[in-house]
């Protein structure tokens, strides 16, 4: 049994991890509203998207509170959190503003005042940094959930 187990994994590590795959949804809701039999019903399809989201994290949603210890608590784990970064990005979608979710400002493109846009300094980052940076994150994560005491993200 693992002696962490009740201890909460925290809601900053839950943003880094969902902050990972919004993104990937809000391209894959994108290109899927823009299909041509989709377009006249975007915000229908995506509100209910959003609302589809919205049970499944009600259903799984608690098993991101504590590190599973089963399969089933895996699953769940897995669920409630395509389902969260699933319901952002629709959000996303649907708000052109953006929104505000696990202490982050989430949105699907440039908009005015948003918060998110800050000049970047020196060169774009390379796809190997990225890789490395998303693997040190996914490593970190997993350490987490096995019942490190201190992963090191980098």
């Amino acid at each position: 049994m693992n002696p962490n187990r009740h201890d909460p994994i925290g809601v900053p590590l839950l943003a880094d991890a969902v902050a990972l795959t919004v993104p990937l949804h809000i391209a894959e809701l994108r290109a899927h509203v823009a299909r041509p039999d989709l377009v006249r019903r975007r915000e229908e399809v995506l509100t209910a998207i959003a609302a589809r989201a919205g049970v499944d994290f009600g259903h799984s949603g608690d098993q991101l509170l504590f590190r599973p210890e089963s399969a089933a608590g895996r699953r769940g784990a897995s669920i409630g959190g395509t389902a969260l970064a699933r319901g952002i990005a629709a959000a996303c979608l649907l708000n052109a503003g953006g929104v505000e979710a696990l202490g982050r400002h989430w949105c699907a493109g440039p908009h005015e005042g948003c918060p998110a846009a800050r000049p970047v300094d020196g060169e774009p980052m390379s796809w190997d940094e990225a890789g490395a940076r998303i693997t040190a994150l996914l490593d970190a994560f997993e350490a987490l959930l096995d019942g490190e005491s201190s992963p090191e993200a980098a």
